[in-house]
């Protein structure tokens, strides 16, 4: 992703087609440069193929301003279990689920900006025998030659799934087991840390876990409160960790961020 002066993230849809369709508003309202969405755009919500439809339409149409990544649900697995895949036969519309897991392939799993790293579930232990030596910017950008596979559609690379599927968690030195799963971690705030250190960046954004619209840990792991309509100055953030998720499908607030250089303001959509 290249310079921007503004850059607007979503979180979580799940299958909330409204919520992407407020997200380009707010893109527009604020004059961003870059539009970023967190991925997990299907399953558990009423209306997943129309969501994914809309995350097409506006990559495909405006290709250096919106920005798909990809999720764990981003994952045919995932759509067998969860309730795209049952809305897609229900919709007869099985030629165009196709297309849609050719363009899960093609997903990025990461986008850098504003000094963020930006990814659906974090950072990942690039040898988890030595979990003090972080992923360099270069060794993720490797990734690119195998977008578009097999084995990239199936996470069969570990650190592609855990960038897709692991959680910060500050109380945690490094990287711990996850419950989510063999192959998940959780990532501590001296792994975060060294990240964000040896790739010269401010902080990590993410979605993934369900929270009420946000979630912001600060560099040393306590908890940052945040509402709607607050504006963070990048000196609170710098260092940290923030948690953006946009669904409505567990009841609480759908969030989305505008970041610039001097900090972030978050907004309820």
């Amino acid at each position: 992703m290249g310079p921007s002066s503004s850059v607007a993230v979503l979180g979580d849809v799940h299958g909330f087609d409204d919520v992407v369709e407020r997200f380009e508003e707010l893109a527009d309202e604020y004059g961003v440069d870059k539009a970023v969405m967190l991925g997990d755009y299907v399953d558990r919500g009423p209306s997943s193929l129309q969501t994914i439809i809309d995350v097409l339409r506006l990559v495909t149409s405006d290709p250096q301003r919106f920005i798909a990544i990809r999720g764990d649900h981003e994952d045919p697995r995932m759509n067998e279990s969860y309730g795209f895949y049952e809305e897609v036969l229900y919709m007869q519309a099985e030629g165009l689920y196709q297309r849609v897991v050719d363009a899960y392939s093609h997903m990025p799993i990461a986008a850098v900006g504003m000094g963020a790293f930006m990814a659906h579930g974090g950072i990942p232990c690039m040898d988890c025998s030595r979990p003090d030596v972080p992923l360099t910017l270069e060794q993720l950008r490797s990734y690119s030659d195998v977008k578009g596979t097999r084995r990239y559609l199936r996470f069969d690379d570990p650190v592609l799934l855990q960038i897709a599927w692991n959680d910060p968690d500050p109380s945690a030195k490094y990287f711990e087991s996850d419950v989510r799963g063999p192959g998940i971690y959780y990532y501590g705030r001296l792994a975060w840390s060294s990240f964000l250190k040896a790739n010269r960046l401010r902080l990590i954004v993410r979605g993934h876990e369900v929270v009420d619209g946000f979630m912001a840990y600060r560099r040393d792991g306590r908890p940052l409160t945040v509402k709607c309509d607050q504006r963070v100055d990048m000196a609170e953030l710098d260092g940290g960790v923030v948690t953006v998720f946009s669904s409505r499908y567990h009841g609480g607030r759908s969030g989305a961020l505008i970041v610039d250089e001097d900090g972030m303001t978050l907004k309820c959509l």
